[in-house]
């Protein structure tokens, strides 16, 4: 009796999830979520559990229970996510030039929106280089290929503008 009883309080957790996800709407079918380590497209939401798709078309089983004491980010409600890349450059490479070029790459992408505005600025400074970040915002289902085609845009825009990439080396002194 007390292995059902333990068995039979998971599952009305589970369903008392269920229950809580179907009646708040925290997410609804179709949209995309993270909870804990996973995320995808959610595809169902039943009483003892829901099913989101990953990126790559697998169908992961989460308990219900687990869905409602778990943070879940809801990446699509608002209809539009944030892009960030990162690009490192040389110590000597003029940032605010990389702004601008990048600015101006940002501009001619058509999947890129122009509201929120877009931004370039420097992430962080390490001993061999200058990162910097790109922000920019397209529609939610467009992000996985907006990211691949932004990124492609901007890496030919750095080799046209002969961008200063940072690169490790090492000074040999010879003693003779």
């Amino acid at each position: 009796t007390l292995g059902i009883s333990m068995a039979l309080k998971s599952n009305m957790a589970d369903v008392a999830g269920g229950l809580q996800i179907l009646l708040t709407k925290p997410f609804q079918v179709g949209e995309y979520v993270k909870v804990n380590e996973r995320e995808g497209k959610v595809l169902k939401i039943e009483l003892m559990y829901s099913v989101i798709q990953s990126r790559d078309l697998e169908n992961i089983v989460i308990p219900n229970a687990t869905m409602v004491s778990s943070v879940v980010v809801n990446c699509s409600r608002e209809g539009i996510l944030r892009v960030h890349l990162v690009y490192p450059f040389s110590l000597e490479q003029d940032i605010e030039r990389v702004q601008t070029c990048f600015l101006e790459a940002l501009d001619e992408i058509p999947i890129v929106l122009k509201k929120p505005a877009q931004s370039v600025s420097i992430d962080e400074v390490t001993s061999s280089s200058v990162n910097v970040g790109v922000y920019c915002y397209v529609k939610s289902e467009d992000y996985w290929i907006a990211k691949t085609e932004i990124h492609q845009h901007l890496n030919k825009k750095r080799i046209i503008e002969k961008l200063d990439t940072p690169y490790d080396s090492v000074k040999v002194n010879q003693v003779s």
